[in-house]
């Protein structure tokens, strides 16, 4: 599967369109934004710093360093094809464990 989303990193005015696979690792904070065509998101995962996205017909695209925040404080951004902020760095759904337990929260689309 691939999945056409346009990125711009944080601080930088280019915008790049670009079709990718399961994972998109992010070397700085950045604005994804999703295509019309990825409308049909069923659900957010949270592990540790990436988010994983999750598609009403089953695929998932994993952003990797989705939550870590910049040096200058700057943070990723999930937006929607309308343009609506979905999931930013600064929040996410919190995750419940026991201690010792790998913290994985997730959140379904309302």
């Amino acid at each position: 599967m691939t999945t056409e989303i346009t990125t711009q990193t944080a601080g930088s005015g280019s915008l790049a369109t670009l079709l990718v696979g399961s994972h998109l690792p992010l070397a700085a904070p950045s604005d994804i934004t999703l295509t019309a065509r990825n409308a049909q998101i069923s659900g957010y995962q949270k592990s540790g710093a990436d988010l994983s996205v999750r598609f009403a017909d089953g695929n998932a695209l994993q952003l990797q360093n989705f939550f870590v925040i910049g040096e200058q404080g700057d943070f990723s951004r999930l937006i929607s094809a309308s343009g609506a902020p979905l999931v930013t760095g600064l929040m996410g759904p919190e995750a419940e464990s026991e201690p010792g337990e790998p913290q994985i929260a997730q959140a379904a689309i309302p």
